[in-house]
């Protein structure tokens, strides 16, 4: 089953970040990226086309190596989520979710949503992290930002990040082939 309407550019709603983590929850759950918004509508394209464009992001989406994606870590505590034209309508979420997808053999795809009202540090620990082969002297990978098309670079055991509120950081995570003790070094360059 895949998830339901995708609300990228729909009018009333969400807001940049709230777009953005939408598109990206779809995107690392295999669900078709069927867009319903007013594709004649010029200020509703200016401000999702590098959402809706993201050809890093469409990769996750269109990738398969034996598994759609999900979430694999979710906090105990919730926020309530209300419609902006409906304040009995509401939604129970947890403060932040963590999904992943395998990529490749040695890339998996990681989405930290906060949904919290504030922001939050949202840590990515690899060893947590589905399809990650991760040993305890052997657990560097490359940290690519798929938002922003930056090789962030290698890090061991995890990697964190202030995410605003009801934003989400998309990145991909790829193995090194040799064990570091540093913390990070150098970027690598581009996987796609």
């Amino acid at each position: 089953a895949y998830p339901d309407m995708l609300q990228v550019g729909v009018r009333h709603g969400l807001n940049y970040y709230e777009t953005r983590s939408h598109f990206g929850g779809w995107a690392i759950v295999s669900s078709p990226l069927t867009l319903s918004h007013d594709v004649n509508d010029d200020a509703v394209m200016d401000v999702i086309w590098d959402i809706i464009s993201n050809r890093e992001v469409l990769a996750v989406n269109q990738a398969y190596y034996g598994d759609s994606g999900g979430v694999y870590a979710s906090a105990n505590q919730t926020t309530r989520l209300y419609s902006e034209d409906d304040d009995n309508f509401f939604t129970d979420l947890p403060i932040y979710q963590y999904l992943s997808k395998p990529v490749d053999a040695k890339t998996v795809a990681v989405l930290l949503m906060n949904s919290d009202d504030e922001e939050r540090k949202l840590v990515a620990n690899f060893s947590e992290i589905p399809g990650l082969d991760c040993q305890p002297n052997d657990c560097t990978y490359v940290v690519r930002d798929i938002w922003n098309h930056v090789t962030l670079g290698k890090f061991h055991q995890d990697w964190s990040i202030p995410v605003s509120s009801h934003d989400a950081a998309f990145i991909v995570l790829t193995k090194t082939t040799s064990t570091l003790r540093n913390r990070m070094e150098e970027p690598a360059t581009s996987l796609y």
